[in-house]
């Protein structure tokens, strides 16, 4: 019954430390967003229909960000006067 327990403490000790690690090197390597493309992200509608020919709302943000696309091919957002608050975000 001994060498279960004592089994069990050292696997535990060693997944607490491995989490420990982990934890550690999550924050150290961390990939930060550019600003511009988060608001970009907060504008779009989240309809996530695909009528515009992305597979999602965030896929789009991002063919907007890198200039492949324009806020006018979302029809969601064209309700919304999406292109123009992009245009304001990213200036």
């Amino acid at each position: 019954m001994m060498i279960i327990l004592i089994s069990a403490a050292v696997l535990g000790g060693i997944g607490l430390l491995l989490g420990f690690i982990l934890s550690l090197a999550g924050i150290k390597l961390k990939v930060g967003e550019d600003p511009v493309l988060t608001a970009i992200k907060a504008l779009m509608p989240g309809a996530n229909c695909g009528a515009c020919g992305f597979p999602g709302c965030n896929a789009l943000a991002e063919a907007i960000y890198e200039g492949n696309a324009t806020g006018e091919k979302c029809p969601v957002g064209r309700r919304q006067n999406l292109a123009q608050k992009i245009t304001d975000a990213m200036a």
